[in-house]
């Protein structure tokens, strides 16, 4: 009947009506942004889920609060939280920062990335305790203090420890012990180069193992040669020599 018709309509109406208002209240617009709310039973606003704007940000569906923020844009870059805000990871400007319990394990900057605890890729070649650092230059890895590493570059593999080269690993190879060394070091090292291997007590006293055999020197003069021919002694003096016709 025309009755029913009609008391259809009206309900119909107020039910659109009750969804329009509650769209209202759950979409909000202001002159300086849009607000998604959550609403409670009484179908009132209860807590925001996003807001649109200068900043914008995500929640997790539970509450609004600070805490409860998952994925928050600025004009500055972007934060990403986990379980709660002190595990993050934010982009900004050249820089990549990536924290857990508040404490950054991954940075990245400009052509150079840091892995460890505290990471900081900004510093001088990455020194930072525990750390992996990345850049144009090599590879850098860190020990137990900022001074103790081992670099892979240009020049080879280096290892370092409190501050002092102990190893060369590269077109000369040279490993020291209480001397820093170089691949030019004469003291206290063992150098490999394309003539062969030399081992240094100190400048004058060394053992050589070149093309031709293996030579041995004390305070600087040669004392032994082993090879087709053996000579033991200063060859300048008294001396021993071995060859094929005999001693």
């Amino acid at each position: 009947t025309a009755q029913t018709q009609a008391n259809t309509a009206t309900t119909n109406a107020a039910t659109a009506q009750t969804a329009i208002d509650n769209m209202e209240k759950q979409v909000k617009l202001t002159n300086s942004a849009l607000e998604v709310w959550k609403l409670d039973g009484s179908n009132d606003p209860e807590y925001k889920l996003a807001k649109f704007g200068t900043t914008t940000t995500f929640w997790d569906g539970d509450e609004d609060e600070d805490a409860n923020r998952k994925l928050q844009l600025e004009a500055a870059g972007i934060t990403l939280y986990g379980a709660d805000t002190t595990d993050y990871l934010s982009i900004t400007s050249g820089d990549i920062s990536m924290r857990t319990a508040g404490v950054r394990g991954v940075h990245i900057i400009d052509n150079k990335i840091n892995l460890g605890p505290i990471a900081d890729a900004s510093a001088t070649l990455g020194a930072v305790i525990g750390n992996i650092h990345l850049a144009s230059t090599g590879a850098y890895i860190y020990g137990d203090d900022a001074t103790t590493f081992a670099a892979l570059t240009s020049a080879g593999l280096e290892f370092t420890q409190a501050g002092v080269k102990k190893a060369i690993f590269g077109a000369t190879t040279a490993i020291g012990s209480d001397a820093a060394v170089t691949t030019s070091s004469t003291n206290s090292v063992i150098r490999l180069d394309s003539t062969g291997v030399k081992i240094f007590e100190q400048s004058g006293s060394r053992l050589e193992a070149v093309s031709d055999g293996m030579h041995l020197y004390a305070g600087g003069t040669k004392m032994a040669e082993f090879g087709s021919t053996v000579y033991v002694g200063d060859q300048s003096n008294d001396h021993i020599v071995v060859d094929t016709s005999g001693l």
